[in-house]
């Protein structure tokens, strides 16, 4: 998360409850998570690392996060899932919604744990999975009766669900305020549609708002705030997203083509 005068920025999914509540962000934090990007941006891997330790040292919510990142994508470091999933499930303990997600998106990588994944998905009502993919609760709150009822299941439907969870999860995960709108003071809501037999994601910004700026603001920025090009920042940051994502998984086949997933991605300042 960025820093800028008199704000603070957050993205919400809708509707999401994912984990228990996080302590307060402090300044200190804040300018850890700063630190380490800083440090990964110059490609000091020494630094970075070292930043990291401290964060995690100090138990700092979004530095656990961070790290799960750093050792699932090889940033670095060398890859290593178990210790990225390790950082995942201590961040979903202390609160960063993403780590769930982050959890669901890797169990369900090639040569991972599907079965983990769609396990976890079950409990993220937000994700809207289609309804071929919910197992009733008293099912998969009973971990023997889940894998029962997963044996059941025609070849395929597995497989099938755990693209469409992992993909919807990876980018609700990920989604990040961009540092541009956080510069401009902006906020809104934009919408996506997956349609996973595609595969194919959409977006449509479907709120826009440019909040009150701090201090003296010249020409240049005043047009760079009204400019259709940051009225789209959201939409365009989010479409990025989503390419990479999509590219990532590989579709399998048999997925059926009614299977739409909605969510909406709330951008706001407090």
């Amino acid at each position: 998360m960025k820093r800028w005068a008199g704000a603070v920025a957050g993205l919400t999914l809708a509707a999401a409850a994912l984990a228990a509540e996080r302590p307060p962000q402090t300044q200190a934090e804040i300018d850890t998570v700063q630190s380490v990007h800083s440090a990964l941006s110059h490609r000091n891997c020494e630094l970075a690392i070292s930043r990291l330790n401290d964060g995690l040292a100090r138990q700092y919510p979004d530095v656990v996060m961070l790290a799960g990142w750093i050792y699932e994508e090889g940033v670095c470091v060398k890859p290593n899932w178990e210790r990225a999933e390790a950082m995942y499930f201590r961040a979903r303990d202390t609160g960063p919604k993403g780590g769930l997600l982050r959890l669901i998106a890797g169990y369900g990588a090639k040569g991972r744990d599907p079965a983990a994944a769609l396990w976890w998905a079950q409990q993220v009502d937000s994700l809207g999975l289609p309804e071929a993919c919910r197992i009733d609760e008293r099912l998969w709150r009973d971990p023997d009766l889940f894998v029962a009822t997963l044996k059941l299941w025609q070849p395929g439907r597995l497989a099938a669900c755990v693209y469409t969870a992992a993909v919807a999860s990876a980018v609700a995960g990920q989604a990040q305020y961009p540092q541009a709108a956080q510069e401009f003071s902006m906020v809104g809501k934009v919408q996506m549609s997956f349609v996973p037999f595609k595969p194919a994601i959409t977006w449509q910004t479907t709120e826009v708002e440019l909040l009150q700026m701090g201090g003296v603001i010249d020409g240049d920025q005043a047009r760079d705030r009204e400019s259709r090009w940051m009225q789209r920042s959201f939409e365009d940051y989010l479409r990025r997203l989503g390419d990479l994502i999509l590219a990532r998984y590989q579709k399998p086949p048999a997925l059926p083509e009614d299977w739409v997933l909605r969510m909406v991605f709330v951008f706001h300042q407090e």
